[in-house]
């Protein structure tokens, strides 16, 4: 055979080479081999009559193989149907033709698919048919549309498939006036009707999107596209076709509803659905620009929730996000509705105020926040109490730019922080640079602990009847190279609001304590060391194991130490205080509340604390005994421990009259600058050696 074996792989019919004795296949191209499913090993072990339906090798040889072989016809055509491996079936059409192929006469056979040419010739039986078979795979439906001078109108033909958009017959709506056949959806039909007059006066085309009733498939959506011809009659002939768009419809309105999602997502916080910060940038951008063309002012409220992570560390992540949905509904039912809420991660929320008139207002505001957050919220079966500080910036007042606002809020923010928390504060210029002080404080601070530039400074607690010393409290001072004596109110609010706290607390116990210790093991008295405990302290995991294993190694004796976690502390999730205190009362170690007073008091909680002693905040002996408020509320929390069996102190305490009032209500433990301020190691070892006795000094008040 001179043709090459390489050129018939390449070709797109079958191609059959078969031995003209034994049938067998000598070899079949590569679309024979797809065509068929058989690779060219298989097909060589069976002969080509198992391939064809309809003739067998007898009936083959006789009517087809003769003339070939006795060389009367060059080729012959023959239709046939061959089976595939999957056993499907195709007709053929197959070009014959003998050759010598490898030293053996064989047949060639090339094969023609007739399949397409077969399905074609059914569409195409009669022009009548044809159409029908066509419509009938378009995916829609082919009509005529006829509208007459007179109003009435007809379907001139329509493809049988319009059961399909109409539930009615292609003949009866040929044959029968349309009116009987409208299923269209009410609030549509006047929408068909407009468009066709115009069509009709225009003679353009038209496209609409309607609804129809049907009585078996219910609501469906149809778009509809035609084309007006202009008739002799002056009939408007329209050729056009209809589609049902149903599923379409319902596409769109997932991809609308997804975009609604991814919308929110971009705009809003997934937690408590209020505006995220791009929302709030892009509102009080036009805010500022709607309040410049009218010169209106704004305020924007730069709003953080005091000591979240506290219940976030206690209770746990999901009651800290039920916590800011409750906080989000608090704040949502005092605003406006034309106001902006956002929260702009963690605690963090912001308000931006449109059209005031005055500072009063954003005060008023203000005022009901914290009035509202005041009261205890519950989440979980637990009461809380939250708190937060406020930071207000104005426009045009602190600046026309939408970052620089929320700059300056935020940094009035922080100062409401200092400010002792649960207040608010207006911005103003030196809070930038009180709050650039405060990033380089917090370097600073990182390093003073890691440098050890930190040192522990004790203050005496003294029975106010003998003068003599009872006990210390161990205090931080931060010996700064070259700022010198950083006071503690600048550094420590900085401590608590970070983990470094964790830090200065640990590194304050194990000098303190074993101070302490040293100072016991020589003999000496310094009497119980009080140490100020953060909640962030004893919330880490390895607390209790690490004091036990301080104690343990310096000798430290449990009732030499007395730990003072402050009362807004403990108010903030009271039973998981009582828990975790109690661990800390089992071991021996006594308790104190400081600042007692001062934060959110609750009797009933406080009687099932494990505390030994309560601390008089200095806030109410400062102007002791003039002020009738301050004196009438001393005597009540001294009165207040007799009640509930509790040992009682009083800081701050800077001249005689406080004392000889302290003394006479019934307090006699004092601390304060009327003995004396916080001292060295060193020097309150004098102290120490020379038996414990102190010496009042009432001109030393400091104010």
């Amino acid at each position: 055979m001179n043709i090459e074996d390489g050129i018939l792989e390449h070709i797109t019919n079958e191609v059959y080479i078969f031995d003209i004795n034994t049938f067998k296949f000598i070899y079949i191209n590569k679309s024979a081999q797809i065509n068929l499913g058989y690779s060219k090993k298989e097909i060589k072990k069976f002969t080509a009559d198992k391939l064809n339906l309809k003739v067998s090798k007898e009936n083959f040889t006789k009517s087809v193989g003769l003339p070939l072989i006795n060389n009367e016809v060059n080729s012959i055509l023959l239709s046939t149907t061959l089976q595939r491996k999957d056993k499907t079936c195709y007709e053929v059409e197959l070009s014959l033709l003998k050759t010598v192929y490898e030293g053996r006469v064989a047949y060639v056979a090339i094969a023609l698919d007739l399949t397409e040419q077969i399905n074609m010739k059914k569409t195409l039986a009669s022009q009548a048919e044809t159409l029908r078979k066509l419509t009938h795979y378009v995916p829609g439906t082919l009509y005529q549309f006829k509208l007459y001078p007179d109003g009435r109108s007809s379907f001139p033909y329509a493809s049988e498939n319009i059961y399909d958009l109409y539930e009615v017959n292609a003949e009866s709506l040929m044959q029968n006036a349309i009116e009987g056949f409208v299923r269209h959806h009410p609030d549509d039909e006047k929408k068909i009707y407009d468009t066709i007059q115009k069509s009709a006066q225009t003679m353009d085309e038209w496209s609409c999107e309607y609804r129809v009733n049907l009585p078996n498939k219910g609501l469906r959506w149809l778009e509809g596209h035609s084309t007006p011809e202009k008739l002799a009659d002056d009939s408007v002939l329209w050729h056009g076709y209809l589609m049902d768009i149903t599923e379409r419809k319902a596409t769109e309105k997932l991809l609308l509803k997804q975009q609604t999602v991814l919308q929110q997502q971009a705009y809003y916080d997934s937690l408590t659905g209020l505006a995220n910060r791009r929302l709030l940038l892009d509102r009080l951008g036009k805010a500022i620009q709607k309040g410049t063309r009218h010169t209106s002012k704004l305020a924007l409220l730069f709003i953080d929730l005091d000591n979240f992570k506290e219940i976030n560390d206690s209770l746990g992540h999901d009651a800290g996000d039920k916590v800011l949905i409750e906080i989000t509904s608090i704040l949502t039912a005092i605003i406006r509705s034309e106001d902006t809420i956002a929260r702009l991660g963690g605690d963090e929320f912001t308000i931006l105020l449109e059209n005031i008139t005055n500072t009063e207002s954003v005060a008023t505001v203000c005022n009901k926040i914290l009035q509202k957050l005041a009261h205890p919220i519950k989440i979980d079966g637990s009461e809380l109490y939250i708190s937060c500080s406020i930071g207000i910036s104005l426009f045009p007042d602190d600046g026309i730019k939408v970052h620089d606002l929320l700059k300056y809020a935020d940094s009035a923010m922080y100062k409401a922080k200092r400010e002792g928390k649960n207040n608010f504060q207006f911005y103003d210029t030196k809070l930038t640079e009180l709050a650039t002080e405060r990033v380089i404080m917090e370097t600073g601070l990182r390093l003073a602990i890691k440098n050890k530039e930190l040192e522990v400074y004790y203050q005496p607690q003294v029975d106010g009847r003998t003068d003599k010393l009872i006990g210390i409290e161990a205090l931080v001072r931060w010996n700064h190279p070259t700022m010198g004596l950083v006071p503690p109110a600048k550094f420590i609010p900085i401590a608590e609001a970070t983990p470094l706290i964790i830090d200065l607390d640990r590194f304050v116990m194990e000098q303190a304590m074993t101070q302490v210790a040293h100072w016991y093991e020589k003999g000496l008295n310094p009497g119980g060391l009080a140490l100020n405990l953060s909640v962030k302290q004893i919330q880490q995991k390895d607390y209790i194991s690490s004091i036990q294993l301080l104690m343990k190694k310096i000798k430290f004796k449990p009732y030499w130490l007395e730990l003072e976690v402050t009362e807004g502390q403990i108010m903030t999730n009271p039973k998981k205080a009582i828990k975790t205190l109690q661990k800390i009362r089992n071991l021996g170690i006594d308790l104190a509340i400081d600042d007692f007073g001062t934060g959110y008091s609750s009797l009933s909680y406080l009687k099932k604390l494990p505390i030994n002693k309560l601390k008089i905040d200095r806030e109410f002996i400062k102007n002791l005994p003039e002020s009738k408020e301050d004196a009438a509320i001393t005597q009540g929390i001294i009165i207040l421990t007799k009640i509930l069996n509790l040992d009682v102190i009083a800081e701050g305490v800077e001249t005689e009259e406080q004392k000889n009032f302290l003394i006479e209500g019934g307090c006699n433990a004092i601390q304060g600058y009327l003995y004396s301020k916080p001292v060295t190691a060193v020097e309150l070892e004098v102290i120490l050696q020379n038996g414990c006795r102190m010496q009042s000094n009432s001109r030393q008040r400091v104010y």
